[in-house]
């Protein structure tokens, strides 16, 4: 009688433990759809921010950043809040704003390039230079900005995008 107890008693806690596992499962698959969603709403609207943690320069190690830089589109234009470690080619005198500005989208193309992942390129104006901002952006807001420009090395960042409530 005891081992049909104690029988039943762990057939319980495993049925329980497996519906508690499907639910988590199931609320995890909601919350990646409604990313998901969010991403694309954003990326269609011109209407996003990406905060950005790593920086990976040409030639040199990656660096964790602790200062919170961004790369933030909203319509045509663009506000860039980004360190720069590299050559620089041509710039103003003392520097220049490097890829501190905001600046004018001359051209925005985004394009679903994988299931789980879309890219964004930008052509993008400001008062010293042209820039490339290429934009991989995945389902869960991860993503990489990589930056060419003229006057500068090429040079990538890595963040996650902003999600609204």
């Amino acid at each position: 009688m005891m081992k049909k107890i104690l029988f039943v008693a762990v057939m319980a806690a495993i049925c329980v433990s497996c519906a508690t596992s499907e639910a988590a499962r199931q609320a995890r698959a909601e919350r990646q759809v409604k990313e998901a969603e969010a991403v694309k709403k954003g990326i269609e609207a011109k209407d996003f921010k990406i905060n950005v943690n790593y920086v990976y320069p040409v030639g040199a190690s990656p660096m964790q950043l602790s200062t919170p830089y961004y790369l933030k589109v909203k319509g045509d234009s663009v506000t860039s809040y980004l360190p720069f470690f590299g050559r620089a080619y041509s710039v103003p005198y003392g520097g220049g704003k490097a890829l501190n500005f905001d600046g004018r989208i001359l051209r925005y193309a985004a394009e679903q390039v994988k299931s789980d992942r879309m890219v964004v390129r930008m052509d993008i104006v400001n008062d010293e230079t042209e820039y490339v901002y290429t934009v991989d952006i995945f389902d869960n807001g991860s993503s990489t900005i990589d930056v060419v420009s003229h006057s500068r090395e090429t040079i990538r960042f890595s963040g996650n995008m902003e999600m609204p409530d």
